[in-house]
């Protein structure tokens, strides 16, 4: 009697697993920062330098595989349990970046401790300090970064510094449009940064670089300062 009791324990308990399962898989869809590349990669003949994205910081607040949403004028945010990133948003944040700059800039994203010895290194280390979901209305990133140099001789004067940027970008109805307007704001900053290096690569002081025409209206720039 206490075998058939205990058999049939287990088989109440296996079916009660297969049902949590069944309860905890629903339809997700799955979302990435990494937008379509709207143009060719600059053209490389041979690398003279290259970029190394370091690991991005976010606000614990964002930090989960949902997509955290609120609505404008609320101070309640909501999970999107069916709506989660392709990877954590930090590392989505950084190859999002790393993407957007080695396209303008023709050069590779490598590890600044296997790069090869001698080459130019430009670092980017990127803060998030806000990184706002507003549904049907718009997506905000705000952001510091840190440039830093390793090998790059006299191009590198004033490095390191830090600046700091708000990115705001409209978002139409649904998901999808809010994710777009990420990879909108995402990309202005990145623009600016892809900018200021430009002015760094050729010997030029990197604080007088502007964001792009089409990422002005998106782009408040608070400031730079030295590191």
């Amino acid at each position: 009697m206490f075998n058939a009791l205990k058999n049939g324990l287990r088989g109440a308990l296996g079916l009660s697993a297969v049902a949590l399962v069944g309860c905890a898989a629903p339809n997700s869809q799955y979302y990435s920062l990494q937008s379509p590349a709207s143009a060719p990669p600059a053209a490389v003949t041979q690398i003279a330098d290259a970029i190394s994205v370091q690991a991005v910081n976010v606000p614990v607040q964002v930090d989960r595989p949902q997509l955290v949403v609120s609505r404008a004028g609320a101070a309640q945010v909501s999970l999107l349990n069916d709506s989660l990133w392709a990877a954590p948003l930090g590392d989505e944040i950084r190859q999002a970046l790393a993407g957007h700059l080695s396209r303008q800039l023709g050069v590779p994203d490598l590890d600044r401790i296997s790069a090869p010895a001698g080459l130019p290194v430009w670092t980017i280390r990127l803060t998030v300090h806000q990184f706002d979901s507003i549904y049907d209305t718009q997506a905000k990133l705000d952001a510091s970064w840190r440039l830093g140099a390793i090998n790059a001789g006299s191009r590198a004067q004033g490095l390191p510094f830090v600046c700091r940027a708000t990115a705001i970008a409209p978002a139409g109805s649904g998901v999808d449009a809010l994710v777009q307007a990420h990879q909108q704001a995402l990309a202005a900053v990145s623009g600016l940064i892809a900018a200021q290096l430009r002015q760094l690569r050729e010997g030029r002081p990197a604080q007088q670089a502007k964001a792009p025409d089409w990422a002005a209206p998106l782009l408040t720039l608070q400031g730079c300062t030295a590191a």
